[in-house]
C-alpha cells in the first residue's frame, strides 16, 4: 500500500481551526439564547467542547509519534476534529472531566479504526468514516454513559427523571445509534449500487494513477500555488532520497513521472520535451 499525498498543512490547519471556530456556534449556539440561564449552559457548552478537541488534538498527535515512530500532522488535526464529534451529542448534560474523558476515548478510537480501516484495505484517505462514524457513535453512547440528570435540568430539557442514574438513557442511545446506522446503510446501499449498475462507480486505472484534477481538469491542482514540500523554492532539495528520486509506475504511460516525498508517491502530468521550460518540468527536475 503507497501512503499518497496528503495535502497542504497549512491549509490543512486552516481548515481545522476555521471548523472548530464554527462548532461553536453549532454547539453552544444551539442553546438558542442568552437569557435566563442560558447563557450559563452556553458557556459550559463552550468549555467542553474546547476541552474534547484540545485532549484529542494532543491524545493523537503524540500517541500517534509512538505507534508511527514520527508526528503525522495530518492525524493530529483529525484528533481535534474526533473531539468535537465525540462531545457535540454530550456537551451541554456532562461535566467538564468528563469531556476530557469523551475525548482521550475518541482520540484512541481514532488511531485504531485508522490503522483497522488499512488492514481491511478500506480506501478512505480522509479517515472520514472513523471521525464521523466510529467517533461520532462513541459520541452518541457517551451521552448515555456520563449524562447526570442534574444536568439535563440544568440545561432546560422539559423532562424531571432519572434516565441517566438508571441506565435508562444508555439504552435509548444505543437503540438510536442502531437506527442511525440502519438508516445510512440502507439509503447508502440503494444509492451506490444505482450507480454500480448504471454509470459505474470506478473511473479507469490511468484516471486513478493521474489523479482527476489531471483527468477532469487537465491542471496539477495540489501543488500549482504552494510548491512541492521541500522544494528549492523553499531551499530544500525536495525532500527526494536518491534512490527514490524519479521511478516509473507499472501502471502509468511511459512518459508520465512519479516521485517519492519523504516517502509520498506523487505522479505527475506528461511533460512534453519541447515543454522544458515549462514550470512544472521545471520544479520536477530540481529532484
Amino acid at each position: 500500500m503507497n501512503e499518497l499525498y496528503s495535502g497542504n498543512k497549512t491549509l490543512q490547519a486552516l481548515g481545522t481551526f476555521i471548523l472548530w471556530f464554527g462548532w461553536y456556534g453549532f454547539n453552544a449556539g444551539s442553546t438558542l439564547g442568552l437569557s435566563g440561564n442560558l447563557a450559563n449552559v452556553a458557556g459550559k457548552v463552550v468549555v467542553n467542547t474546547t476541552l474534547a478537541g484540545s485532549i484529542v488534538g494532543v491524545v493523537v498527535t503524540f500517541v500517534g509519534r509512538l505507534l508511527l515512530g514520527h508526528y503525522d500532522i495530518s492525524m493530529g488535526l483529525n484528533g481535534v476534529l474526533a473531539g468535537l464529534v465525540s462531545i457535540t451529542a454530550s456537551c451541554q448534560l456532562v461535566e467538564p472531566w468528563h469531556a476530557i474523558i469523551i475525548g482521550t476515548v475518541a482520540g484512541l478510537l481514532l488511531l485504531l479504526g485508522s490503522v483497522l480501516l488499512q488492514k481491511l484495505r478500506i480506501d478512505d484517505p480522509c479517515d472520514a468514516a472513523v471521525v464521523h462514524g466510529i467517533c461520532g457513535t462513541w459520541g452518541l453512547w457517551a451521552v448515555g454513559i456520563f449524562c447526570i440528570d442534574s444536568n439535563v435540568q440544568y440545561a432546560a430539557y422539559p423532562n424531571t427523571n432519572t434516565a441517566c442514574k438508571t441506565g435508562e438513557q444508555f439504552g435509548v442511545q444505543i437503540v438510536g445509534s442502531l437506527a442511525i446506522f440502519a438508516w445510512t446503510v440502507g439509503t447508502s446501499a440503494i444509492m451506490f449500487l444505482g450507480i454500480k449498475y448504471t454509470v459505474g462507480m470506478r473511473i479507469s486505472l490511468t484516471d486513478e494513477d493521474q489523479g482527476l484534477d489531471i483527468s477532469e481538469h487537465g491542471m496539477w491542482a495540489m501543488e500549482s500555488d504552494f510548491g512541492l514540500p521541500g522544494s528549492s523554492e523553499e531551499g530544500g532539495t525536495g525532500g527526494v532520497r536518491p534512490e527514490e528520486n524519479f521511478c516509473q509506475s507499472s501502471k502509468m504511460p511511459p512518459d508520465s513521472i512519479t516521485r517519492s516525498v519523504s516517502g509520498t508517491i506523487l505522479t505527475l502530468p506528461p511533460v512534453p520535451a519541447s515543454e522544458e521550460t515549462n514550470p512544472l518540468y521545471t520544479q520536477v527536475g530540481h529532484g
